[in-house]
């Protein structure tokens, strides 16, 4: 069942992509890019595995996905600008250039901790670059690749261009395999990551981009700014609920300072589980 999924969205993708992402299907995505915001985008963005998502997601939404879906037009010229050939110098006998190609269909495998911010950083740039792509997201965030899809065929591109593929972690290698897919995208987790490349060099010999969760440390030093290193670290480490690749989960702090951080981040937290609570219940009732 996976394989054929796979499949057959693979091959829509595919078959968009002759239709040409390169004329007026990307200049259209590109001067109505307002309209790429998948309808119901808070709604997606609630189908995070814990209710604690909802209020960190909906701020990165508003941040940084409202940016994304209120591109300039002058991002058309800097795309063409990027995707032009690169001219080396000549040689006797010889002209050379360095061609950029679509790599035909990208597999992005995104995470359920910020479902929709990920999933932009693959998605536009494949597209504009003239590729079709299949969303295969989260379990726990299933929704989030169809809304994308929708979203695309609202902004006029091809059916299929941008597809979801919802199917079990195991079944990506199924569509790792399949030989439409020329570049894959993961983000998630270091053992995600592992399997992923796994797969593509054990079935294809293509590349693959790989953005993993970490142990992330902050250094505290001593002529530091407590009040904003405090502010800040703390901040790191419960920002949507300590979810986050690169969350704050160890901090080293000189000695001279240790005590004095301490009970700054004590009192910092303490603020923080209070909102955040307050916050939940607020949302429960």
């Amino acid at each position: 069942h996976a394989r054929t999924h796979a499949r057959t969205h693979a091959r829509h993708a595919r078959t968009a992509r002759t239709q040409g992402t390169q004329g007026r299907h990307k200049r259209k995505i590109r001067t109505r890019s307002g309209v790429l915001l998948p309808d119901g985008a808070p709604d997606a963005a609630e189908e995070g595995g814990t209710a604690s998502l909802a209020a960190p997601e909906d701020r990165v939404a508003a941040r940084d996905y409202g940016h994304v879906a209120a591109l300039p037009r002058p991002l058309g010229p800097q795309v063409e600008a990027a995707l032009a050939p690169e001219v080396l110098p000549a040689k006797d006998n010889f002209s050379r250039e360095i061609v950029k190609d679509p790599v035909g269909v990208v597999l992005c495998v995104a995470p359920w901790n910020y479902p929709l911010l990920t999933t932009v950083n693959c998605v536009v740039p494949a597209v504009l670059a003239g590729n079709g792509v299949v969303i295969k997201h989260s379990p726990r965030t299933p929704l989030c690749g169809d809304a994308f899809a929708r979203a695309f065929e609202a902004a006029g591109t091809p059916e299929g261009l941008v597809t979801g593929l919802t199917c079990a972690d195991e079944s990506v290698h199924t569509a790792i395999a399949h030989d439409d897919v020329g570049f894959v995208s993961f983000t998630g987790s270091v053992r995600g990551g592992r399997a992923i490349y796994s797969s593509v060099a054990s079935e294809r010999f293509i590349d693959a981009t790989l953005e993993l969760g970490g142990k992330d440390p902050g250094y505290v030093a001593e002529d530091a700014n407590m009040k904003a290193a405090v502010a800040t670290l703390v901040d790191g480490a419960f920002f949507n609920a300590g979810q986050s690749c690169c969350g704050i989960e160890r901090v080293y702090v000189h000695e001279s300072r240790y005590n004095d951080f301490l009970e700054a981040a004590a009192a910092e937290g303490a603020v923080k589980i209070t909102v955040t609570s307050a916050s939940m219940s607020r949302q429960s009732t």
